[in-house]
This record gives C-alpha cells, sequence and structure tokens, in this order.
C-alpha cells in the first residue's frame, strides 16, 4: 500500500504531519487518484480522513452528503498537478496571508498549545469561513467522519461567566452545526491564551466518547 501512496509525499503538511486537503478541487482529485490506484470509494475515504487535513467545507460538499461517491478514476488528473494546486493554495492563501484582526493568535494558542494536547487524537481546524455558522464557531474537532464545534470568546481576568447569555441566533446556529456535524457545539472562555471556564474540557472529552460510539 505504502508504494501505492507515494504521491501523496508531494502534498504539503501541516503541524500534525497531515496532508493539507482544504479545496474540493484538490479533495476530488486526491480521491480519484486513489481510485485509479485500485482503492475503493470507501477505502480511499477512510485513507484520506486517516491521513489528510480536511476543510469543513470538503466535509459539507464531499463527505456527508456522499458526493465523493460519484468521483471517478477515469477523471483522474496527474500527481504532479494535484499536488502543485494543494501547495499553491497552502502558500498564496494559508502560510502567507495575514491575519489582521485582534486575538486570532490567542484563540489559536487556546486550541494547539492546549486543546490539542488535552486531545492528541482530534485534529484541529479553523471553521471555513464560508459556511452559515462561521460568525459562532471558530475552530471544529474532528472525530472520525464527525465534528464538535468550538467558540472562542475572550474575556477580561475579572469578568464573570455568569453573564454571558447565548443569543437566540447562536442557539440556532450550533443546533444547525450538530445537525450537520453530528456534535455539539462548545463556548471556550479565555483570558489572554488560558483558558478559564476548565470544566470545558471535561464535557469535550465526553462529547469525542460520545462521537467514537456513533
Amino acid at each position: 500500500m505504502k508504494k501505492k501512496l507515494n504521491f501523496l509525499n508531494k502534498f504539503p503538511k501541516n503541524y500534525n504531519g497531515l496532508y493539507i486537503v482544504y479545496g474540493l478541487y484538490t479533495f476530488d482529485n486526491l480521491l480519484r487518484l486513489l481510485l485509479k490506484n485500485g482503492f475503493s470509494h470507501e477505502q480511499s475515504l477512510s485513507i484520506i480522513l486517516y491521513n489528510c487535513s480536511l476543510s469543513a467545507l470538503v466535509f459539507q460538499e464531499r463527505i456527508h452528503n456522499h458526493a465523493y461517491r460519484e468521483l471517478s478514476a477515469k477523471d483522474a488528473l496527474p500527481p504532479d498537478v494535484v499536488a502543485c494546486e494543494a501547495r499553491l493554495i497552502n502558500d498564496l492563501i494559508i502560510a502567507r496571508l495575514p491575519r489582521i484582526f485582534e486575538g486570532y493568535l490567542p484563540d489559536k494558542s487556546v486550541i494547539h498549545d492546549t486543546l490539542a494536547k488535552e486531545f492528541p487524537d482530534i485534529v484541529f481546524e479553523e471553521t471555513n469561513p464560508d459556511l452559515d455558522h462561521a460568525g459562532d464557531i471558530d475552530f471544529i474537532g474532528k472525530v472520525g467522519n464527525r465534528a464538535f464545534g468550538l467558540q472562542i470568546k475572550r474575556i477580561t481576568a475579572h469578568a464573570s461567566l455568569g453573564n454571558f447569555s447565548v443569543t437566540a441566533r447562536m442557539e440556532q446556529s450550533f443546533r444547525d452545526f450538530e445537525k450537520q456535524f453530528g456534535g455539539k457545539v462548545f463556548i471556550v472562555f479565555s483570558v489572554e491564551d488560558k483558558i478559564k471556564n476548565k470544566d470545558v474540557i471535561d464535557h469535550i472529552r465526553a462529547e469525542i466518547t460520545r462521537l467514537k460510539k456513533k
């Protein structure tokens, strides 16, 4: 199998060592390449889920609606072309575009320096800004082909968590997310890059356990 997957080495990797497959074009052609190498649709999807970092858009437009089953090996492009496109997206859009809004780095630190270490088997990704729930959900945690959501709420050191209430719009957004991805959405209150409501970690752990059983 390793020989059949050698072409993956041309793809860029993220900090977790997973191959970056964020675009629909990249996903489609990667799955076609796997089909061309003799894997079934389900085997190809399993390989991608295990080895690749996927965007919420890919989950929505290809996996949850089973659209990947319509892809055919006969339309496969050369591995170099597919890998080049993946590197281009990573280099020009992800790696080089500056984050200009305040608080992004602390938010990312909460995820990668705390939650990613607490749950090393979970892949955390930023939510796709094009999705309807993007304004209320900052990151997703992937559990197989399901995911839970995280909203990072920055507060001051002396702020009272009791003063925070979820709006009706946010509640609807959270319900829509759970219906689409299977997992609940958790609000993480952070002071700079530290989690204040530490009990949320236990709730996330319970949700991960629940999603793994589904």
